[in-house]
């Protein structure tokens, strides 16, 4: 660790960066770095020469594939292992397409006192992550044991998985489900083991219409406020006008329309609560994509 101890903080964030996608991905290319951080190619190359020199039995070089992996005997000197770390990075890079302002990778000293409320953390079990990163990777199936609000009791699932997403309070798995023959979505935390296999999926990723496919939503302040109310909601959700009023558009997958419109309280029609701000314009649209009874397990 003694190697690392006087590096510049930028550069720090970058080895960082390196090591965590190393250990969780299992490949790094130097554009990834480049793209992420906003470098020259040139100065990740140093990074990665550097990296090599203080922890040289941690990565190889593969020249056919032109990425670099992390060897048998690798040991992590920077990243924590943990990860939460990694799901930081992913979700970093969805938002702010960057990770070089991402807090987790260093610490900025002086500044202002800040504080946050308390969020539930659904622990991710380090082997469960990795299996399901090599699956998806190796476009291969899962084998896991898993706990669904159906029964609340661990159970055996075969499935497919190709893609994950956070909800805005958890991370879950996009999978084909063997069992109900259909893609579903499940929380990344109720898997209790999880272990990849060699079986070919029964449905290609690329007939998940609910992940490839978007719609628009269109999201306007609630019409029992003021207007003066509405414009100070317009400013909160950085919403614009257009013929019809304040609006906040975005389009999303349609798998994704019923976690956004629970997480807004989009979904509620009756007996709306007071403290409700926003309304859905194209509700009608939307509607079919809201959670069903069992559309999340």
């Amino acid at each position: 660790m003694t190697g690392f101890a006087d590096v510049a903080f930028a550069q720090r964030q970058r080895l960082h960066f390196i090591e965590t996608l190393a250990l969780w991905d299992g490949t790094v290319q130097r554009e990834r770095v480049s793209e992420s951080f906003g470098v020259a190619l040139a100065q990740v190359t140093r990074d990665f020469t550097f990296y090599r020199e203080q922890c040289p039995d941690n990565l190889e070089y593969n020249n056919r594939l032109k990425v670099y992996r992390p060897t048998a005997r690798f040991r992590p000197m920077l990243a924590a292992g943990d990860p939460d770390e990694y799901l930081a990075l992913l979700r970093a890079g969805i938002h702010l397409k960057t990770v070089q302002h991402l807090p987790s990778l260093g610490l900025h000293f002086g500044v202002a006192q800040n504080a946050s409320l308390p969020t539930p953390r659904a622990r991710v079990r380090a082997d469960v992550l990795r299996e399901v990163l090599f699956a998806i990777q190796r476009n291969c199936g899962l084998d896991a044991k898993y706990l669904s609000m159906e029964t609340a009791a661990v159970a055996s699932r075969c499935l497919w998985p190709h893609a994950i997403f956070f909800s805005a309070e958890w991370w879950y798995v996009r999978a084909y489900d063997a069992k109900r023959e259909e893609f579903r979505d499940f929380a990344l935390h109720r898997f209790d083991t999880a272990k990849a296999n060699s079986v070919p999926s029964p449905c290609s990723a690329d007939q998940d219409l609910g992940w490839h496919e978007e719609v628009e939503v269109v999201v306007t302040p609630d019409a029992r406020l003021t207007q003066a109310q509405q414009a100070l909601i317009a400013r909160d959700f950085d919403m614009a006008k257009d013929p019809l009023g304040w609006a906040w558009k975005a389009q999303l997958r349609k798998c994704l329309v019923g976690f956004f419109a629970a997480h807004y309280w989009l979904d509620v029609q009756l007996n709306r609560p007071r403290r409700t701000r926003l309304s859905l314009r194209n509700r009608s649209e939307l509607e079919p994509y809201f959670f069903k009874s069992t559309a999340i397990d």
